[in-house]
């Protein structure tokens, strides 16, 4: 046998309830079920619902379209990102090709190009060889 309490009888007969959100009272038939909940109804009107969910996925949207780029953060934040001239010699500490590098390092053609031309004939600290027809840069 189902038991209901007071409140719950009062809520079926009546037949509509108020959102949690917007405040309206509104009939039971415009809030979703929800067997987790005691009167087995979402405290959300679907309206409400529905710009809650909609709001949720294009925030996450645009935190899966922020991955792999730079992240922005405060000023007086601990963390920095690294200069390219760091990410260039951490990506060259195995020989690889120019696009490899690219690829590890994050950074665009003609920076990689004035990176490794000042590693190599400035500071004489990445050395390049002829493997296989292709041109490989590693540290000294």
């Amino acid at each position: 046998m189902d038991q209901k309490t007071s409140v719950e009888r009062v809520e079926m007969n009546r037949g509509d309830k108020e959102c949690g959100r917007c405040r309206q009272t509104l009939p039971v038939s415009m809030f979703s079920p929800n067997r987790q909940r005691r009167d087995k109804i979402h405290p959300y009107c679907k309206v409400c619902a529905r710009e809650i969910t909609r709001r949720y996925r294009k925030g996450l949207r645009n935190r899966i379209k922020s991955y792999g780029k730079s992240v922005e953060r405060k000023p007086n934040s601990i963390w920095k990102p690294r200069p390219p001239l760091e990410r260039v010699l951490n990506a060259c500490r195995t020989p690889k090709t120019q696009s490899q590098i690219k690829r590890e390092a994050e950074v665009e053609w003609d920076e990689l190009s004035d990176i490794l031309a000042e590693l190599i004939v400035v500071q004489g600290a990445v050395r390049q060889r002829e493997v296989n027809e292709e041109r490989v840069y590693f540290v000294r």
